[in-house]
């Protein structure tokens, strides 16, 4: 249990420099269809990120103010990356006009959600993908968000 705590103290002070509950989503009104699940390993499969509720051509907000790091395909789909710190935030599929380098505004539009390639069986139609990405690893974007669930630990 100390070993427990320990632990999830050293990870929130290492995430607490983004602040707790700063992102806005970046779909209005959506909601996670598909949460995160932590892989076991850096390289053993899971969900690094969440989806959310959308629709092709939805208009795609930013999550923070940042700059873009990446914009172009990756795979059969196009993906968006936003660096704020030492933290990114990934989109996809987000088909967007920005380029490297550009800042953008907490709630600016960044893009629209776009079709994946006919090729591509995409995990999550009708859906944007949200990854966090830190210098710790991958964290769930719903933390930030304010809608992860509260855990409980029993005696």
């Amino acid at each position: 249990m100390q070993t427990f705590l320990a632990i999830s103290t050293l990870l929130i002070s290492q995430i607490s420099p983004i602040g707790s509950h700063s992102f806005i989503l970046p779909l209005p009104n959506s909601i996670v269809v598909n949460p995160y699940r932590s892989p076991n390993t850096p390289y053993s499969s899971g969900h690094r990120g969440i989806d959310l509720s959308g629709n092709l051509a939805e208009p795609v907000f930013a999550t923070n103010s940042g700059t873009v790091l990446f914009n172009g395909q990756v795979g059969f789909r196009k993906v968006l990356t936003i660096s704020f710190g030492e933290n990114k935030v990934t989109m996809e599929p987000v088909c967007s006009e920005l380029e490297v380098g550009e800042n953008v505004t907490q709630g600016s539009q960044i893009g629209t959600i776009c079709q994946v390639d006919e090729n591509y069986r995409w995990h999550c139609p009708n859906c944007l993908h949200l990854g966090l990405i830190t210098p710790n690893g991958y964290l769930s974007a719903e933390y930030f968000l304010g809608t992860l669930p509260v855990s409980r630990l029993k005696p």
